[in-house]
């Protein structure tokens, strides 16, 4: 089978030239910042003496661009022959095109020296884990931000019963709720629950 390889970068090249000697690959996506370009120029030209077609996609540093440029590739192409190579990203990088291929339900690797560590997946998406009802409710709480909400407050603005919300929150033992997906933190304020949205969920 070839691959599509999406390699965030960060100047270090070599895991760049392992991966796809490794994984046959039918083109290598490079998510590189416009620092790194000079050092990206002799790996381009490698890369076309190898035949293996190549893109570059500058991105702002952050773990919002690196996250949401990943899902922006998993949309464009064939998830089923993408893969992260991690091996070439900086930790902060490397953190967020991990988490990326985590809830996109893809294959990921990272490399230590010669070798490849493949990184355990999802079998489905983990996007196909949420309902319209909990995608909802995340909105609902993008909107306090980090401040959080009471139940009863949420509960009004996303038009739900309190039990029903409940539900989606805390899930049952057969049914994942957005706590247990790791999307919301729940904490104690004057003897009541309040709500927030965590990165993970405001990334989603």
């Amino acid at each position: 089978m070839s691959y599509i390889i999406i390699a965030p970068y960060s100047g270090e090249k070599e895991p760049l030239y392992t991966g796809t000697q490794h994984f046959h690959t039918k083109k290598l996506i490079i998510l590189s910042e416009s620092s790194h370009a000079r050092t990206l120029k002799p790996v381009i030209e490698d890369f076309k003496k190898f035949k293996i077609p190549i893109e570059v996609y500058e991105k702002e540093a952050g773990w919002e661009n690196t996250f949401g440029t990943i899902n922006e590739l998993v949309k464009k192409e064939n998830s089923q022959q993408l893969l992260v190579n991690l091996g070439a990203a900086d930790a902060s990088t490397k953190c967020a095109a991990t988490c990326a291929a985590f809830v996109n339900g893809i294959k990921a690797f990272d490399v230590m020296g010669n070798h490849l560590m493949v990184l355990p997946v999802l079998k489905f998406s983990y996007y196909n884990l949420l309902t319209e009802k909990k995608l909802l409710i995340l909105k609902q709480l993008l909107l306090f931000k980090e401040d959080g909400c009471f139940l009863d407050v949420l509960a009004k603005k996303a038009k739900m019963s309190a039990p029903l919300l409940s539900y989606h929150l805390h899930g049952t033992t057969k049914v994942d709720g957005l706590e247990q997906l790791g999307l919301i933190d729940l904490h104690e304020r004057e003897g009541k629950i309040i709500i927030k949205i965590n990165t993970l969920g405001k990334i989603l």
